[in-house]
């Protein structure tokens, strides 16, 4: 399994919720879920990261270079494997 990391831009708090649901669609859209990596966080620099979880290693630059062309993220990119202690 894959794990692209997912920053939306920063926001004021109204704009938030109408960014990320725009967001999640476009993902929706491509067969995935968007999941927040801190769920609950009233901090927005923790609230601004999310995650997709890729089965097919195929998809995964298609979901990456569909995400990094949309305006409202800043940042979208493969989250490199654990290493080892």
């Amino acid at each position: 399994m894959t794990e692209i990391m997912v920053q939306i831009g920063a926001l004021d708090r109204q704009k938030t919720d109408t960014t990320v649901k725009g967001v999640f669609k476009v993902v929706q859209n491509l067969g995935f879920h968007l999941d927040p990596v801190h769920p609950g966080s009233d901090d927005p620099k923790l609230s601004s990261w999310f995650r997709v979880q890729v089965e097919n290693a195929g998809q995964v630059a298609k979901v990456v270079d569909t995400l990094r062309t949309n305006p409202d993220v800043k940042a979208a990119y493969v989250k490199p494997r654990d290493e080892a202690p």
